[in-house]
């Protein structure tokens, strides 16, 4: 069931990585709930950002060792988010991520970007019963 909408901003502000002198730039992102399943979405869960390489495909179902590039994946628990309210997301999230860099220096590249509301507590499977997910979306 696709979900809830992902609105991605994206600044170009150009960074420097020390270790590979890789060009960066950082991300930010907000997501609101569509209005038609508000009913569905629960306060709490856990919200995983998934960062393709890959074009083909959603990057939710891009997981390691499926997928020969790279799917970096961020994941955060989160409490008290209401329905109609909008998320706001940047460096200061603080999110747990399988990625070497975090929003504040992502590499130069195009990326497929997916969100995922994971608010089932008895079951954690990316396609698990009341699984809310974004339509996939493109940063260059």
């Amino acid at each position: 069931m696709k979900a809830f909408r992902l609105i991605l901003a994206v600044s170009f502000l150009i960074l420097s990585n020390d270790i590979y002198a890789q060009e960066t730039y950082p991300i930010g992102f907000s997501i609101s709930v569509a209005p038609e399943i508000q009913n569905q979405f629960k306060p709490s869960g856990r919200l995983f950002l998934f960062l393709s390489e890959n074009p083909k495909g959603e990057p939710r179902s891009q997981l390691w060792p499926l997928s020969p590039q790279r799917n970096h994946i961020f994941a955060k628990n989160i409490t008290g988010w209401q329905a109609g309210e909008t998320r706001a997301f940047d460096v200061q999230s603080h999110f747990m991520a399988t990625a070497k860099f975090n929003f504040d220096e992502v590499p130069m590249g195009t990326y497929h970007i997916q969100a995922l509301w994971d608010q089932d507590t008895t079951e954690s499977r990316i396609d698990a019963p009341g699984i809310l997910y974004t339509e996939v979306k493109t940063i260059k």
